[in-house]
């Protein structure tokens, strides 16, 4: 899934938005199955026994918290050894106008209004597979320089979906 359909997926999310699916619709939109969803929907993936939290073994913590104890509770929820033995990548907690998540293996934190959560599609690409590499030197401009690169990648290979099976490329390869 290339990080342009998972953003349009986002911003598909505020059209029809609903707080009861919203955890499961941002499953959905970083290409989580359809199938795993369900299950976690039912209860069968949820390893939380708290109602209104859902726990999604290595992958996310998810829970509905009060607007003016999000920053608070998502330090607790990552110090949790009920929630951190299953070992989920990101604590999610929102009031449904803020979001806040946690990383938890990079320890990165997010604290952005809901709405502008296509704008940071980013952060949670380690659900769609993607893990976004770290050098000593990182550089902010060179981080966002790369993400633009790919979606210019992605806009390329969008607009020309057969460009590495097309006969003029084997041709020159073959000859050369």
């Amino acid at each position: 899934m290339s990080s342009q359909e998972i953003e349009l997926n986002l911003k598909r999310i505020f059209e029809n938005f609903s707080e009861e699916n919203f955890i499961f619709d941002l499953l959905l939109a970083y290409g989580i199955s359809k199938t795993s969803v369900t299950r976690l929907k039912s209860g069968d993936f949820n390893l939380s026994k708290v109602e209104g939290e859902f726990l999604y073994k290595k992958k996310v913590f998810f829970k509905q918290e009060q607007s003016n104890q999000l920053l608070i509770a998502i330090e607790s929820v990552a110090a949790d050894a009920r929630i951190t033995k299953h070992a989920p990548r990101f604590a999610i907690l929102t009031d449904f106008k803020q979001i806040v998540a946690k990383d938890l293996k990079l320890g990165k934190n997010l604290d952005i209004a809901i709405q502008d959560l296509p704008r940071y599609y980013a952060f949670f690409l380690p659900l769609a597979g993607s893990e976004a590499y770290h050098s000593a030197n990182d550089n902010e401009a060179d981080r966002n320089a790369a993400y633009k690169m790919a979606q210019l990648y992605d806009l390329l290979t969008s607009h020309n979906p057969d460009v590495y099976h097309s006969k003029e490329r084997r041709r020159f390869v073959l000859t050369k």
